[in-house]
């Protein structure tokens, strides 16, 4: 386990020490190099909860990136987090699904989540 800062705006930055999940970027989209993406990171602290980090990196002029995370008690918990809302509802961009998909990997509790089960 390692020792671990991750920076948030407007808050006081999370300190932990766990373990990453999971890391994923849209920075290349259709092999195209972005201008603007997005990173998540999910950790797992020694404590057993979850640390989801979402940071918008951005290479514009006169911007900065932007840094969001929360601590979650379960991986449901982080698949809400990772949720975006716009005019039509709540989705689960694609590089959230890929986040989730790389935690399962890691930790089962995150395999429920990638799924609606009927």
């Amino acid at each position: 386990m390692q020792k671990k800062v991750v920076k948030r705006d407007g808050q006081k930055d999370l300190k932990f020490t766990g373990e990453p999940l999971a890391e994923a970027s849209n920075q290349w989209i259709a092999g195209k190099d972005q201008t603007r993406w997005t990173e998540i990171r999910i950790y797992r602290t020694d404590k057993g909860k979850y640390v989801v980090s979402v940071i918008g990196v951005t290479r514009w002029q006169g911007e900065q990136d932007s840094h969001k995370a929360e601590v979650c008690e379960t991986a449901e918990e982080v698949y809400k987090e990772l949720l975006t809302e716009d005019f039509e509802g709540a989705f689960l961009p694609d590089v959230a699904k890929e986040a989730l998909e790389e935690a399962a990997k890691n930790d089962p509790a995150f395999e429920s989540v990638r799924f609606e089960e009927i």
